[in-house]
Order: structure tokens, then C-alpha cells, then sequence
């Protein structure tokens, strides 16, 4: 008795272990083993039970804050080129967050000295509506400005002017600006067919046909960062001076399959932040946002 027992205890564990190897070489087959790079750091985010999706980050002047734009995974579209979230902001160490302002907002711009901050604001009905409202948060006093706009299109990106005084935003067909003293508006330009627009410190307009969410380098003014498209799986750099555009490497982002989105420049030129998701495409993760230091350290 005793030797059958011990035969079947053996036979139990040869076909449970080889039936563990086939889960690891299943799980191998789905998912590549992928190493983060040292040089990327979570800031925002639950990487475990995804309660919430961050995206649209940008940097104070001063760099020691970064605000972005935060919806609960309940409220969210689950689709990258759909999103609106309240307005929150964090240390660069990760602490202190908090809720800056409540809504539906999308197209998050930081002012020059770092003390406003300007959205386009959304509505739902049956699907999510961009509203002809820019709103602007005085961040020193808490004050929240509703300044309506002409156009009824869907801004894809806000920038603000050297001196705060303009907004500029880009629509499908024009690049308009609001001067903010007044709230009087104008057309810049009437274009179509960009991908996106930024300016530069002189308040000249870049202009990009292949970049989404271009943001210009800001000490040299030398390179321009963005994505592919508004569900973009990589990040995208122009080099200005030597006329060449070039996708940055995997191991520059979070995950092997990636979602990324908006870079944005810290003030020392050689840092950004942007979100990221695992697994890219429509109705996928939700987004985390990351930090990247030494950037150009990494593509040289």
C-alpha cells in the first residue's frame, strides 16, 4: 500500500509540475519579459488595480510640480483620443497630490510663470461634447475664469504666449488665439492637414505634420517631442538642426507594448514626463503618468 501511494504521490507531482511549465511558457508566449530602464520613474498611477486614468501632464517653470488631468476608471471612455478628467496636481517626489479643480477637461496648458492654468471644458450627453469654453485656474488665489470662445470645433492643443497675455489654440482647419485682458479673439492662421503647433520663445508658430502635441526643447529650442497620433504606442523626436525625425527607443518608455502620450519638457531640457499604458489601442489599460531623466544621455 505504502509503495503505491508513494507511486501516485510521485505521478501527482511530475504532472503538476509539467503543468506549471506550461503555464510559464504560456504566460512567456503572451507577455515578453520586458526591464524597466532606471532612468523612468512612476509618478501618478495604480499599476495594480487601475482605479484611475492620468494622462496630459505638464511642468511647472520652476519644475518642482507637475499637473495633469485625472478621471476614475468608472468615468472613463476607455478610448486614448476620448478623455477628459479634473485637474490635479503633485510634487515631483510623487507627494502632495491633490485636486486642483473638478470637471471634464481636456488640452491642459501651465502658464509662463507658472501661476494659471487654462482647459477646454466638456460636457456628456450621449458621448462626451467639447464645449466652446476655455476655463483658467489662478492657481495663487484659487479663482476660476470662464471665457467663451467663437469656435464650436474641438480644440486639439492650448499653448500660452511668452508673456501669458494670449492663449493660442489649434482647431481642424485654424490656429486662433484669445487675448486674455479683453477676451477678444482672432485667426492666426487658417491651415489644415498639421498634426500639431507649438511656440517659440519669441511667440513664433512651429508647425509639424507629423507630430501630435509637438512641445518645443526649452533651452536650446533645438528638438521637438511628441507621439504618432492621439493613440500612439511610441514617442517621437525632430531634430531641428539636422532636419531628422526619429522614434525613440522601447526601452525609453514603461512597457513593451505601450499607449503613450503628451510629453512634456521639464525646464532643464534633458527630463520629461508623459503617460503611458500597457497594451496600446482603443478600450485598453488605463494610463499612469512617468517621469524620464536623461533623456539625451539615452539616444546619443
Amino acid at each position: 500500500m505504502k509503495i503505491k501511494e508513494l507511486r501516485l504521490n510521485k505521478w501527482f507531482t511530475r504532472v503538476l509540475l509539467i503543468g506549471l511549465m506550461a503555464l510559464v511558457g504560456i504566460g512567456g508566449l503572451c507577455r515578453q519579459p520586458y526591464e524597466t530602464n532606471p532612468n523612468l520613474k512612476l509618478l501618478v498611477g495604480d499599476t495594480i488595480y487601475h482605479s484611475t486614468h492620468n494622462f496630459n501632464p505638464v511642468v511647472s517653470p520652476a519644475g518642482e510640480s507637475v499637473y495633469y488631468l485625472s478621471v476614475s476608471i468608472d468615468n472613463w471612455s476607455g478610448f486614448y483620443d476620448e478623455q477628459t478628467g479634473s485637474i490635479y496636481s503633485v510634487k515631483v517626489d510623487g507627494g502632495n497630490v491633490k485636486e486642483i479643480l473638478h470637471g471634464m477637461y481636456n488640452n491642459l496648458a501651465i502658464s509662463p510663470d507658472g501661476e494659471k492654468l487654462a482647459c477646454q471644458s466638456y460636457k456628456e450627453e450621449v458621448f462626451l461634447i467639447s464645449e466652446s469654453l476655455i476655463v483658467v485656474v489662478h492657481l495663487v488665489t484659487g479663482n476660476v475664469e470662464s471665457l467663451w470662445i467663437s469656435s464650436k470645433e474641438e480644440i486639439r492643443k492650448l499653448v500660452w504666449n511668452s508673456n501669458g497675455n494670449y492663449l493660442y489654440y489649434l482647431t481642424a482647419n485654424a490656429i486662433n488665439r484669445l487675448y486674455l485682458p479683453d477676451s477678444t479673439e482672432e485667426i492666426v492662421m487658417s491651415i489644415s492637414g498639421i498634426a500639431g503647433f507649438d511656440l517659440f520663445n519669441n511667440d513664433s508658430i512651429y508647425l509639424d505634420s507629423t507630430i501630435w502635441y509637438p512641445e518645443i526643447e526649452p533651452v536650446n529650442q533645438r528638438y521637438i517631442i511628441g507621439t504618432s497620433g492621439p493613440s500612439a504606442h511610441e514617442l517621437m523626436m525632430r531634430d531641428l538642426q539636422k532636419d531628422t525625425l526619429f522614434t525613440l527607443l522601447d526601452s525609453l518608455t514603461p512597457y513593451s507594448i505601450n499607449w503613450v502620450g503628451q510629453p512634456y519638457w521639464f525646464p532643464d531640457g534633458n527630463t520629461i514626463v508623459f503617460a503611458a499604458a500597457e497594451y496600446g489601442g482603443p478600450n485598453c489599460s488605463p494610463a499612469e503618468i512617468w517621469i524620464l531623466e536623461n533623456l539625451f544621455e539615452q539616444i546619443e
